[in-house]
């Protein structure tokens, strides 16, 4: 892993492997300076868009992996963690805070990930106890980089690297003030990466950047990576790749321009100069810690298995160049399971929303037995083609909505080829935004109208992908101008092997067996830890028997807390009367609103005709904002089945007059108003 290897020496099976399958359609670039036998190609020799995946590859595939997941309860303790990684070794990190959000997205890295063992853990000295001040903050979380890679006392990270002659892939950005500072550290861990602390102004990512903000950001980047004296100020060098962590803007004004522009389209640009030059393709890793640390550990651990491709566009010109027929050739090629929804009967809404719900068995599933997840979407890689706006999508024919995204049951790349559809990151009733909040670790979409042309063609975008290129790579046109197209997620993830797995236990000192840390808590009467640790387990079924146990020793209702983490267990085991009940003691309780509500409509769409009385009640309470017609109309159809004749349809039209009557003047009334007359 020296430099001298990085420049001369041929490069091992993996990096030849990933040359040999190079299209030349996926790299617009100068090829190779003559031909060769793919086996004995040099990093020199692979354009610089593969380049950079070869050496994410490379030092990926190099360092085994402990199958044995730590959980900390602490974002502080992500720094000790690290810091046991080594040159030889590493193993999972993952942030439990308590929330729904966090258990959710470790039980979905658990399903993929599939560990030998998973352990709660608290280290004896924490790195970060003592660190009073923002310098120490930083020194302590540089010293836990430095300890990743077995970096002498004294020495920085940067030191030992070019002591044994290691090339920093790229830089990893953050404000030490923000909680993301823990994917940061994985990242930069993990590929070798420069840790640069930026501060940026504190802005919520909903909203946008000035450009002389992203000035001040771009160049406080490029005066550090200049004093480290790495070449970094050309594709093709040592700095190839720039990951911006925190809860910031992921877009920004630009000079003439009438919308914003991605920041990942900014960033790691010589920005001022003629054509804004790339000097390195850049991503964004949103969240705070628990979230970002997910995020980083997904890249790093997973690689996608299992797609799902849904094409609402015809097949004409230009959109034929996205189809997704064409683009499944490719992911079968790659060896992935591929679920394809393409071409007439197969891509309305309808269609959609079906199999969103994850109510159809998958064709990677057995054929008979109770798979593990009778609920919720079991894919990692998922294609959309369509058109829209922030919190609807257009499908064939038919319109989608943000609420219609799936529960993902594992962790996801999403690759949305649709206008607006991540300008408001955080924002849940966006379709980028509900996406995200359903366990998808990286997304590429749009922050503002971006024309068709803006984004790679699906299937070229696969082929880059599987061919070599990482995401931030394989999803973004090559010598463009910067434009609108955001990347969000690692941009060295990569479509190769995981890195292969390691004998023994994880060096930590102390670790609980999450096991025994459920079955303590139930003897404790800590139910609501019991719970979430046995969703993390993936032992949905165990959750629910521990809710009625609890019901039945208590002899009082569960908690709220409680109540909330065995919302998702009842819904993933399509257990429909458990899911009521609960959804209908945390809507009482206006806890978990939208999670509830979410899910009590993924789990009654596919038999809407026929609620039961129970059932419509709920839906009724289920009204969601971004999608309150919609959901009105269906609920007040399913009102008229369920009650029948003139009195039913007298019935549905009072629900719609109702949601009408409660809602402001503007849009959403107009289009009750639009409903109710048209209601039979």
């Amino acid at each position: 892993m020296a430099r001298l290897a990085y420049r001369l020496i041929p490069i091992v099976w993996m990096v030849s492997q990933a040359a040999a399958q190079v299209d030349p359609a996926t790299t617009p670039t100068q090829p190779p300076a003559q031909p060769t036998d793919p086996s004995k190609v040099t990093l020199d020799q692979l354009p610089p868009q593969v380049r950079i995946g070869a050496r994410a590859q490379f030092v990926r595939r190099a360092i085994p992996t402990i199958p044995t997941i730590v959980i900390v309860d602490d974002p502080d303790h992500v720094a000790d963690a690290i810091a046991l990684w080594s040159p030889t070794s590493r193993f999972p990190v993952l942030i439990d805070d308590g929330s729904v959000s966090a258990s959710e997205d470790i039980a979905r890295f658990v399903r993929a990930f599939q560990p030998r063992d998973i352990v709660r853990w608290t280290p004896a000295s924490p790195m970060l106890a003592q660190a009073k001040t923002p310098a120490a903050k930083r020194e302590a979380i540089e010293r836990a980089l430095a300890l990743a890679w077995d970096a002498p006392e004294g020495d920085s990270a940067q030191d030992h690297w070019k002591a044994i002659q290691l090339a920093p892939l790229g830089a990893v950005c953050v404000d030490d003030d923000d909680s993301a500072w823990t994917g940061a550290l994985v990242l930069a861990a993990a590929y070798a990466q420069h840790l640069i602390w930026i501060d940026p102004p504190k802005a919520n990512p909903n909203s946008a950047f000035t450009y002389d903000q992203v000035r001040t950001i771009a160049k406080t980047i490029e005066a550090d990576l200049t004093r480290r004296q790495d070449p970094w100020d050309t594709q093709g060098d040592e700095i190839d790749a720039l990951t911006i962590c925190g809860s910031i803007p992921i877009k920004s004004t630009y000079p003439d321009e009438k919308g914003p522009l991605a920041l990942t389209d900014l960033l790691g640009r010589h920005l001022g100069k003629p054509g804004t030059p790339r000097y390195a393709w850049c991503g964004q890793v949103l969240g705070r810690a628990p979230r970002s640390t997910y995020n980083a550990m997904c890249s790093l651990f997973l690689r996608p298995r299992y797609a799902w491709g849904f094409d609402g566009y015809e097949d004409v010109s230009p959109f034929s160049a996205f189809d997704i027929t064409d683009t499944a050739r490719y992911l079968v090629r790659a060896k992935m399971a591929v679920l394809i929804n393409d071409g007439i009967g197969s891509t309305s809404e309808r269609d959609f929303r079906i199999r969103a719900t994850g109510r159809l068995r998958e064709p990677w599933e057995p054929d008979e037995g109770d798979p593990p997840n009778r609920a919720g979407l079991d894919v990692d890689f998922v294609l959309i083609n369509s058109s829209g706006n922030q919190p609807w999508f257009d499908l064939n024919p038919g319109r989608a909505m943000a609420a219609d995204a799936p529960f993902l049951n594992r962790p996801a790349i999403v690759n949305f080829v649709h206008s607006w559809s991540i300008a408001r990151p955080s924002d849940r009733g966006t379709v980028g935004g509900r996406w995200l909040s359903r366990g998808a670790y990286a997304y590429v979409g749009s922050v503002h109208e971006p024309y068709l042309s803006a984004f790679v063609p699906t299937p070229l975008m696969v082929r880059r992908f599987i061919s070599g290129a990482p995401l931030g790579v394989a999803a973004r046109l090559d010598d463009e101008d910067p434009w609108k197209i955001a990347i969000l997620g690692n941009p060295l993830t990569v479509s190769s092997e995981t890195p292969p797995r390691a004998d023994g236990p994880a060096p930590i000192t102390g670790g609980r067996p999450l096991t025994r840390d459920a079955a303590d808590a139930l003897r404790d009467a800590d139910y609501e830890r019991a719970l979430r640790n046995l969703v993390i387990l993936g032992r949905d079924h165990d959750a629910l028997r521990a809710l009625d146990a609890i019901e039945n020793d208590t002899g009082a209702p569960p908690t709220t807390s409680v109540l909330a983490h065995a919302l998702m267990p009842a819904f993933r085991r399509a257990d429909n009367p458990r899911l009521i009940r609960i959804a209908g003691d945390l809507l009482d309780a206006e806890s978990n609103v939208m999670l509830a509500k979410d899910a009590a409509w993924h789990a009654l769409y596919p038999t809407l005709g026929t609620l039961t009385d129970d059932e419509l009640i709920l839906l009724k309470r289920c009204v969601r904002p971004g999608s309150t017609a919609r959901d009105a109309t269906e609920i007040a159809t399913a009102i008229r089945f369920n009650v029948g004749g003139d009195d039913g349809a007298a019935a549905g039209r009072l629900f719609i007059r109702q949601i009408r009557d409660a809602t402001p003047p503007g849009r959403t009334r107009d289009a009750l108003d639009r409903e109710l007359g048209r209601f039979p």
